[in-house]
């Protein structure tokens, strides 16, 4: 395991453990979550951080961009008390969808990149349409048809573990009806 992996592993388990705490807490949480939640906010707004530092300093570092557009678009997608993330730094966002515009342009991407970003995309396209000027190629790679990309890739449930609050979201979508149909 390398240093980037080793690092990945170490951010992961501290997402895993506000992932625990809210799922325990979210009925708690659901009326007026943000003063209740704001030492938790506050810690994925860290764990955000880390990744984009890991990502600044690996620029090929492809899981931590991934796993920084899954918590751009799960804090929109979701509500703040079930996905414990709220308040991210809008120009680090910012910052984030710049470097996957490069990652588009050089075609420095993989399949599982594509069809993560396709059903963001088609799910909550909102968020990066208004909030985040995307270049025309990102938004074409960004609009591709998802299901059809991941019959591409067939993904299973271990490509995704000790993979943070991304790896658990895709555990539990049942990606092989998706891909068996």
């Amino acid at each position: 395991m390398n240093n980037i992996d080793k690092e990945l592993q170490v951010i992961s388990e501290k997402e895993l453990k506000i992932l625990e705490f809210v799922r325990n807490n979210s009925k708690e949480f659901s009326i007026d979550p943000i003063p209740k939640m704001n030492d938790t906010f506050i810690e994925y707004k860290n764990i955000y951080e880390s990744y984009l530092k890991l990502l600044t300093e690996n620029e090929n570092s492809l899981e931590a961009l991934k796993r920084l557009i899954f918590i751009q678009w799960y804090a929109c997608a979701e509500p703040h008390y079930l996905a414990g993330i709220f308040g991210l730094n809008k120009n680090s966002e910012l910052r984030v969808l710049q470097y996957l515009d490069r990652v588009v342009e050089y075609k420095r991407f993989d399949l599982e990149l594509h069809y993560m970003r396709a059903w963001y995309y088609k799910i909550a396209d909102y968020y990066f349409i208004e909030h985040l000027g995307l270049d025309k190629k990102t938004k074409d790679f960004m609009a591709c048809d998802s299901v059809n990309l991941i019959k591409q890739a067939k993904p299973i449930h271990q490509d995704f573990e000790n993979r943070g609050q991304m790896g658990h979201y895709w555990i539990s979508i049942n990606l092989r009806k998706l891909y068996e149909k």
